[in-house]
């Protein structure tokens, strides 16, 4: 019997939870209609319950009250966005120069510490270097190519006058040897002369 009893309040109890419901869930203007609907006639004028207009007036204040917080709510919501949105962007615009910043270091180096460079105008640089040394190397060569052999034949030249010139002093020698003995010889043949 107790159990009937709080099945029979708890069903009473949810049908009247469902009636106040859907009497929230009514529209403004259908409790206005409502209102003027069940109003009696006097004359040309309607009179209203007085009790049925000071609720339609309080629900009236109360929806403006909640569509009011709502909106505050709501606009909140939207400064707090946005300056979320501000930071995110700042964020952002510092998060791609740093990004910018990276990758025109990766791509850049520094010629002699100091001379920033892109890897492009490096290797180009590089290569044009390279490619004068190159040049320069082979020109010297050629010309101390052409410098040793002018050196070889000037040494060849010396060699061959150097050569001459110990024949000639031989030969030199020699004809000195023979006047001094031709010369001794007479300086003999004159002493003789005067010792007779």
């Amino acid at each position: 019997m107790k159990n009937k009893c709080y099945l029979f309040t708890g069903i009473i109890l949810i049908f009247a939870g469902i009636i106040n419901f859907s009497k929230a869930q009514t529209s403004l203007n259908a409790q206005y209609e409502n209102i003027v609907e069940k109003a009696n006639n006097y004359q040309e004028y309607k009179v209203i319950n007085q009790n049925q207009i000071k609720s339609l007036w309080k629900n009236t204040t109360d929806s403006l009250k909640s569509n009011q917080a709502k909106l505050d709510k709501a606009q909140s919501q939207i400064n707090t966005q946005q300056l979320e949105i501000n930071q995110l962007k700042k964020l952002l615009s510092e998060k791609n120069n740093l990004l910018s910043k990276a990758l025109n270091a990766k791509d850049e180096i520094l010629l002699l510490s100091f001379v920033p460079l892109s890897k492009a105008a490096y290797q180009t640089t590089m290569w044009g270097l390279i490619i004068f040394l190159l040049g320069l190397a082979t020109f010297l060569i050629f010309r101390t190519k052409s410098f040793r052999k002018e050196a070889l034949y000037r040494i060849k030249l010396f060699n061959d006058l150097n050569d001459e010139f110990k024949n000639y002093k031989i030969k030199a020698n020699d004809n000195e040897k023979k006047l001094a003995r031709a010369l001794q010889d007479e300086r003999n043949k004159l002493d003789e002369l005067f010792r007779r």
